[in-house]
């Protein structure tokens, strides 16, 4: 037969702050255990594991708006052998067009 205590603070369940913390304190063995074991797995993990890295990139051909600004900003730029070379802007915007034009540049040619 089941039978209901009498007493009434048996049936009640609260759990005071003191009682939390005695029980953390009696289980820090576990609770560290448990957080050094999933540390070390992660780290573990992080060294092990290779990272995939992925970048994708798009090269569009300038506007017609894009170079003249560009061409007005290295005209404003005092550049001295450069600008000896290419002193009027007709002249410049010439060598920008051509540079800008080829279909390949190779860096090994001098």
């Amino acid at each position: 037969m089941n039978t209901v205590s009498q007493n009434p603070e048996a049936n009640t369940r609260n759990i005071s702050l003191s009682d939390l913390i005695r029980l953390f304190w009696k289980s820090k063995k576990i609770i560290l255990a448990v957080t050094l074991l999933c540390t070390c797995l992660s780290i573990g993990y992080l060294v092990l594991v290779q990272p995939t890295y992925q970048a994708t990139t798009r090269v569009l051909p300038p506007q017609a708006s894009d170079l003249a600004e560009y061409v007005e900003s290295v005209n404003t730029i005092d550049t001295g052998h450069f600008r000896e070379r290419h002193s009027t802007s007709t002249g410049l915007r010439a060598c920008l067009r051509d540079f800008l034009h080829q279909p390949q540049i190779r860096l090994d040619q001098k």
